[in-house]
């Protein structure tokens, strides 16, 4: 992409919010991550900290929300591999680490709301235009061994999410999932297991299929947050 293309992809659907206002960029901050060569745009008090192991172009903290307080800030730890297909924003308040050997994959289009927390210990995949809620979870690691019935289980595993996939607000997603394409994810759901099937509505604790034939789309109004709607 020239450079020309590039500033036009960073002003997109928000105008030029991304210099003003709010939700501004830190110029300091993001041009410390612009050293280390990688297209990686950083919002005042979003910290990335590993911005060389980041492939792709990633937006952190630069999106707008109008319930977002950006005081609380945001953090990316990358110690292994963070790579994005294409453009992927991450709201305020977002703590991610990558360990040391894991790998995380998100699609172009995917962008992550407020306050979520990523957790990467072997490998996460994220297809593209996907629509993450605030306050989500995403761990492909659940940090203590676990043994049932004298059957040892480890901690790590992997998590696989399809493109096109709307995940609401404080969900849950563990270790060895995997969710198909065009699939909704209910608000607050606690999603462990394979969910392969595409265009299903997946909710409840634990999570299971709710229907079939689900699809859904964005819209957004240059300027504001998304609005997603589903049928």
């Amino acid at each position: 992409m020239t450079s020309g293309g590039i500033w036009r992809r960073l002003a997109g659907a928000d105008g030029w919010s991304r210099f003003v206002g709010e939700f501004r960029m830190s110029p300091i901050r993001t041009a410390l991550a612009l050293g280390t060569g990688r297209r990686v745009l950083v919002g005042r008090r979003f910290r990335v900290v590993g911005a060389s192991r980041i492939r792709g172009r990633l937006f952190a903290g630069t999106m707008h929300f109008r319930f977002v307080d950006i005081r609380r800030g945001g953090l990316i730890r990358v110690e292994g591999e963070l790579v994005c297909s294409g453009h992927v924003d991450v709201g305020h308040g977002n703590e991610w680490y990558v360990a040391p050997g894991a790998r995380v994959e998100i699609g172009d289009g995917t962008y992550f709301s407020p306050s979520g927390r990523l957790l990467a210990r072997n490998r996460i995949s994220i297809g593209e235009s996907c629509a993450i809620g605030w306050e989500t979870q995403i761990l492909d690691d659940n940090q203590h061994p676990l043994s049932i019935d004298g059957q040892e289980h480890p901690p790590e595993g992997t998590v696989t999410i399809g493109r096109h996939v709307w995940i609401g607000s404080r969900v849950s997603i563990l270790k060895d999932t995997v969710i198909g394409d065009d699939c909704v994810i209910a608000a607050g759901a606690v999603v462990k297991g394979d969910f392969s099937e595409p265009g299903c509505l997946i909710g409840g604790t634990p999570a299971r299929v709710i229907r079939r034939g689900v699809s859904w789309r964005v819209d957004r109004t240059p300027g504001e947050e998304p609005v997603v709607l589903a049928r």
